[in-house]
């Protein structure tokens, strides 16, 4: 008997957490990406060739991110980002492709 209830509670915390999005789903419109042009993707869909990386936020909890067109960035990444851990892709900003601070661009397989 208790745990039938203490289920219940469960389950109707959760719902009204869905109706308010508090829980990360549930309809609210589209995401900053989308508004930005992008679209939200599995993060192996918008590989080098496939698209630029976006820093808009695609609402969800982890593997997705924000991809554009290559057009919207200029073309093909022709450099990579190298900073003091490591080195990455760059970032697809307001039409033009760019490192992090802090971060270098060099041609593209040359970050050690």
């Amino acid at each position: 008997m208790r745990l039938a209830a203490a289920w219940n509670h469960l389950l109707a915390v959760l719902c009204l957490g869905l109706a308010l999005g508090l829980a990360g789903c549930g309809p609210r419109g589209p995401t900053p990406c989308a508004k930005a042009g992008g679209s939200c993707v599995g993060v192996g869909d918008c590989s080098a060739g496939q698209g630029h990386l976006g820093k808009e936020d695609c609402r969800a909890v982890h593997d997705v991110v924000c991809c554009f067109p290559e057009s919207a960035c200029g073309g093909a990444e022709t450099f990579e980002c190298c900073g003091p851990n490591s080195g990455g892709r760059p970032w697809c900003v307001d039409g033009t492709l760019q490192c992090d601070a802090g971060e270098s661009k060099v041609p593209l397989g040359q970050c050690k």
